[in-house]
């Protein structure tokens, strides 16, 4: 998994009560491509994740593979071609009351996710056995960033959960603590699924 360097920035509402603090980080996943099973069941338990197609078309794995390379995405993070990502971000708000003082058990996290994958068009147009072949690719894709979104909705309550357990001041810390363990836990999973490879994402 390619992360891009995380963003931060803080805000002072005009009335002086409320801060807005912020983390923003995007996830890409590299070469890996997409297929059949039913739309957004990868991503249950997820809430709103944000499902962005491309249209690839061939009827034989070469063509496919370079329908693949022609019309598939950069990596924000690397600038290199890729058949699929995943990325998303995390962002908090912590309120303050009107004594001055933040409300740490009143803090917000909002996660969102954005998953991207090639769909295959003119489907007729292609062999049993290869849309077939197709399809398996897609679930295994699918599930592989199934698991990559799940991190980061698991990750928004390990940042919530933190942020209400730190004080003021250590606010951006926990929020920083919790991030990195996500990074290395979505890099240790793409590390031994090879992107996914090792669980069927390959084509062809």
């Amino acid at each position: 998994m390619l992360w891009k360097a995380a963003r931060r920035w803080h805000s002072r509402a005009v009335d002086g009560l409320v801060t807005t603090l912020r983390i923003a980080f995007c996830l890409a996943i590299v070469a890996l491509a997409a297929g059949a099973t039913p739309a957004g069941r990868p991503f249950a338990g997820v809430p709103g994740v944000d499902l962005r197609y491309y249209d690839v078309s061939g009827r034989t794995p070469a063509e496919i593979r370079a329908s693949l390379n022609r019309n598939n995405r950069l990596d924000p993070n690397t600038g290199a071609r890729v058949d699929a990502y995943t990325a998303w971000s995390l962002d908090w708000r912590v309120p303050y009351g009107p004594d001055g003082r933040c409300r740490l058990d009143r803090a917000e996290v909002t996660l969102k996710v954005e998953v991207g994958l090639p769909r295959l068009v003119r489907t007729e147009r292609v062999p049993p056995a290869l849309l077939e072949r197709w399809q398996r690719y897609r679930a295994a894709l699918e599930a592989h960033e199934g698991t990559h979104a799940r991190n980061a909705y698991q990750g928004r309550k390990a940042m919530l959960e933190a942020i209400r357990r730190a004080d003021c001041a250590g606010a951006d810390e926990a929020a920083d603590d919790v991030m990195d363990a996500l990074r290395r836990r979505n890099a240790e999973y793409d590390r031994l699924t090879r992107h996914g490879a090792t669980e069927g994402a390959q084509f062809p």
